[in-house]
C-alpha cells in the first residue's frame, strides 16, 4: 500500500497505465487482508483498511481533478480555435 500511496502522491493518475497499476495494488492489498488468519476484526486489519480507504479516496479525488482540468483545457482550446 505504501507503493500505491507514493504513486498517487507523485504521478499523474489519469495516465491509463498508472491508474491500472494502482488499481491492481488496491486489489492485491484487499486480497492480502482477506487472507489474514485474524480476519477483519483485528485491530491491525482495521488500521490497514483505514489507510487503504484514505489512499483510495485521494486517488479518486486526484483522478477526477486531473480529468476536470483536461476537460477545461480542451474547452478553452476549442473556444480559442473558433
Amino acid at each position: 500500500m505504501i507503493a500505491a500511496n507514493l504513486l498517487v502522491g507523485t504521478s499523474k493518475v489519469s495516465v491509463k497505465k498508472v491508474s491500472t497499476f494502482v488499481n491492481k495494488l488496491f486489489k492485491m492489498s484487499d486480497g492480502y487482508l482477506n487472507d489474514l488468519p485474524d480476519g477483519a476484526e483485528s485491530a491491525k486489519v482495521k488500521q490497514i483498511r483505514v489507510y487503504i480507504n484514505k489512499t483510495y479516496d485521494s486517488f479518486k479525488r486526484k483522478k477526477d481533478s486531473e480529468a476536470s482540468d483536461a476537460s477545461m483545457r480542451a474547452s478553452i482550446a476549442s473556444e480559442a480555435s473558433e
